[in-house]
């Protein structure tokens, strides 16, 4: 099986994941909670095929979905903290549709 996964794809989850992370520490700063130290990169190895870094991708977005579903279900935050985990959670969903339309074209 030959994937080619579309570039675009890549960095537009890269860049959505960049301003997720951004708008949640924002608000990490307005409410004084401290951002835990970041030391992914030590567990972080590149994946060894285009298949497997998909395989990672939807993974990853399942996870995503399934830790706001539980925050959002379980706990009550602020209403700016609640729009931001809604508006993540969706566009969880969103690349989750794209990455396994990806998935479905290259099968």
């Amino acid at each position: 099986m030959n994937i080619l996964l579309s570039h675009e794809l890549f960095y537009s989850l890269k860049e959505a994941g960049q301003m997720h992370l951004s708008a949640i520490l924002s608000l990490g700063d307005k409410y004084h909670i401290q951002a835990p130290v970041n030391i992914t990169k030590s567990y972080l190895k590149p994946p060894l095929t285009e298949r497997v870094a998909l395989m990672v991708l939807v993974q990853g977005e399942k996870e995503n979905i399934r830790m706001y579903e539980i925050l959002l279900t379980h706990h009550h935050f602020p209403e700016d903290v609640t729009k931001t985990f809604k508006r993540i959670l969706s566009n969880s969903k969103d690349h989750l549709k794209l990455l396994e339309n990806e998935w479905y074209i290259h099968k």
